[in-house]
């Protein structure tokens, strides 16, 4: 929330999220007030800090490049935009806090091989390569069968199908791959999630990494004669962890001031800190989870969250035998789903490992004993773990918890018309890194242009 000082006319951000962090870091000097904390500072992004370690919270990697893109600028973007064209604005701002990216490996392990990753990359050249002729023939005779159905055709809705009603994911993904596809390079990943495909928007397909590519664009690798040439590379800090960015902007904030909040009220569209002091609601930007908003309301939330596992291991230099900044495990016999370096150590003779899983079971040294079954490190490597840690992390990304995220966000519209909520994605999903920088460099360029 941002809470405008009649006085002085400044703006105080009370929020957790990683786009009033943004926004209250790209207030000017002379409007900005204070801090105030709700929640989580920095959601996923924040990392957690150990020692001389900072961890990572699973993959943690900028994506700045899509083909295709026409580069926009801060003033164009709203949530209904497609993110895509917006990336040079997320660049920018990251190279403007003196951070240098470089570009990061996007890979997976498929059949005992790294090849690149076609569910983030959605390059099929190196996947496809790995298929027998069997099976290549196995999926054009399912692509052949496919009846001429333009709603379930990936193409009909190409680069607008951020915003467009389709029908769920499974029936996407069979009408558009076909069965053989689908069970060989798709569902093996997806399957680790837990989630039925056909409870899941296919609007939210890249929640569970399953991209749809056009009937012809699969048939175009198969025959040898690519239709397509994605471009989808990912960026890391150089020498830091990811979450080194967010970090600084937690610890810019504590030099200026920031304050915990424990409670507050709404009462007659005023709002109560515990301190006694209050501000209009419609002085308000609100930049946190809904949750306490709705608590005041008496409105239960009702969303079903996804547990996820992460586990950190140091791994000694002499021990790596393949290396990788961002790895997929599609195949399903390996009870992980992805495996990372990017957090950051101080000790130059090792990397560590982050291991991520939906196995509650699995024992650290079985996970660990996956790296050397992988061929990443060397048979006797010692396992050295770090932290082992479960939390629900993850909105399921399904049907039903997007109508009930729905009306959490009408509740609050209908209850409370003059809080702005511009800095909480009001569309179920639209929480990623991207979106919460260009939602906080909006708020803040709305908040700036209106003082000056």
């Amino acid at each position: 929330m941002i809470m405008q000082s009649e006085e002085r006319r400044k703006y105080h951000v009370a929020g957790g999220n990683i786009a009033s962090l943004i926004c209250f870091d790209q207030i000017k000097t002379n409007r900005k007030g204070r801090f105030f904390v709700f929640g989580n500072l920095g959601s996923g992004w924040s990392g957690i800090t150990r020692g001389n370690e900072l961890l990572d919270l699973g993959q943690r990697y900028f994506e700045l490049d899509f083909e295709n893109a026409n580069q926009r600028t801060i003033n164009e973007y709203s949530e209904t935009e497609n993110l895509r064209d917006f990336t040079e604005a997320v660049k920018s701002f990251i190279t403007s806090k003196g951070f240098e990216l470089v570009e990061a490996r996007v890979e997976a392990f498929f059949r005992g091989q790294i090849i690149r990753c076609p569910l983030e990359t959605t390059d099929l050249s190196d996947v496809v390569n790995c298929l027998s002729d069997k099976e290549k023939n196995a999926i054009r005779v399912d692509i052949s069968r496919q009846t001429n159905s333009p709603k379930q055709d990936m193409s009909t809705y190409g680069y607008s199908s951020h915003a467009a009603a389709m029908p769920n994911l499974h029936d996407m993904l069979l009408h558009n791959h076909g069965t053989t596809f689908n069970d060989l390079v798709i569902f093996p990943f997806t399957d680790k999630f837990q989630i039925p495909l056909e409870q899941v928007p296919t609007r939210l397909r890249r929640k569970v990494w399953a991209p749809i590519f056009y009937s012809r664009t699969i048939l175009s690798h198969l025959d040898g004669t690519p239709d397509f040439f994605p471009s989808r590379r990912h960026f890391k800090i150089k020498s830091q962890s990811t979450s080194k960015l967010i970090q600084s902007l937690i610890e810019a904030h504590t030099k200026t001031g920031r304050q915990a909040v424990e409670k507050f009220n709404i009462k007659q569209d005023m709002f109560h800190l515990g301190d006694d002091r209050k501000f209009q609601i419609d002085s308000l930007k609100y930049g946190a989870s809904l949750n306490p908003i709705l608590n005041v309301l008496g409105h239960v939330p009702n969303i079903e969250k996804l547990n996820i596992r992460l586990m950190w291991f140091r791994v000694p230099n002499s021990a790596i035998m393949q290396e990788i900044d961002y790895l997929s495990v599609i195949d399903k016999d390996i009870p992980l789903t992805r495996i990372s370096t990017s957090s950051w150590s101080s000790d130059p003779s090792c990397q560590i490992y982050c291991v991520e899983t939906f196995d509650k079971q699995i024992s650290a040294e079985e996970a660990f004993s996956q790296l050397r079954v992988m061929a990443l490190i060397r048979e006797n490597t010692e396992m050295n773990k770090i932290a082992d840690l479960s939390a629900p992390a993850m909105d399921k990304p399904t049907l039903k918890n997007e109508k009930a995220y729905n009306e959490m966000i009408q509740t609050v519209q209908d209850k409370m018309p003059r809080l702005d909520i511009d800095l909480v994605a009001k569309q179920f999903g639209r929480n990623t890194f991207n979106d919460q920088v260009l939602s906080g460099l909006k708020k803040a360029q709305e908040i700036n242009d209106e003082c000056s």
